[in-house]
């Protein structure tokens, strides 16, 4: 399935979290106005290439440059993945990168940093319930079942011997069909593997129910839905 994770509960180490930081102190002011008022007036599609490209369609509906859209975002994402994995209020961990003693690298927050980095996280942990319905909306779209990851196939030619296999005396074609699936479970992916022989006929059946199912992805994604509550990533939806 097409990657859809876009707010984790991860918990980084401090050197990656000081990347975030800086990704985002050091953006252009512009682009990073433009991207939290995307942020406020939007819902999160389960993409940050989707999110991403939403953004630059909010940009020129505004005459307006953005720049790395998909860092900013990615940063922003990932602080939050963070903030919800420690299991901290948006103001501690404000409080813990703005005045906590930094790192000796990359380098040490200005007050002029350090105050941008609040007013940034500060209005973006206000979107608070927005980040809970995109959980939320991840979970849906995980559902309760095994998630399909990806398939392969194998068809070999099997002897048939005699009674005291000194003899060949016919093959079987026997083909075989591995589908590898995994499931959430606290947060953790588990992998298992499903394999069953299968033959021509029952190819035949699979390519016809997959051809039915492709055209009710395509029926429902081509309805009229109320406007953003279409939250698949859009490659998930685009049968080819």
């Amino acid at each position: 399935m097409e990657n859809h994770i876009l707010i984790s509960r991860e918990v980084i180490g401090r050197k990656q979290a000081d990347d975030l930081l800086f990704t985002i102190v050091d953006a252009e002011q512009q682009s990073l106005e433009l991207v939290l008022r995307w942020a406020e007036q939007s819902s999160f599609p389960l993409s940050l290439e989707d999110c991403a490209s939403e953004v630059s369609a909010f940009a020129r509906s505004e005459a307006i440059s953005v720049i790395a859209p998909s860092s900013l975002l990615a940063a922003l994402f990932s602080i939050e993945g963070l903030r919800a994995g420690l299991g901290w209020t948006g103001d501690a961990l404000i409080e813990y990168f703005t005045q906590a003693s930094p790192p000796k690298e990359p380098r040490a927050l200005s007050a002029d940093e350090a105050g941008k980095l609040s007013d940034v996280l500060k209005r973006f942990f206000r979107l608070e319930e927005k980040f809970e319905y995109t959980r939320k909306a991840q979970s849906i779209y995980d559902g309760l079942l095994p998630t399909f990851r990806t398939c392969r196939s194998l068809v070999d030619v099997r002897p048939i011997f005699n009674s005291d296999a000194s003899a060949i005396k016919g093959h079987i074609v026997a083909a075989t069909l591995t589908v590898e699936t995994f499931t959430l479970d606290s947060g953790n992916e588990e992998d298992e593997l499903h394999s069953f022989q299968i033959d021509a006929t029952d190819i035949d059946r699979l390519v016809a129910e997959l051809t039915r199912l492709k055209s009710k992805i395509s029926s429902i994604s081509n309805t009229a839905l109320p406007l953003g509550s279409l939250l698949n990533p859009k490659k998930s939806l685009v049968c080819q």
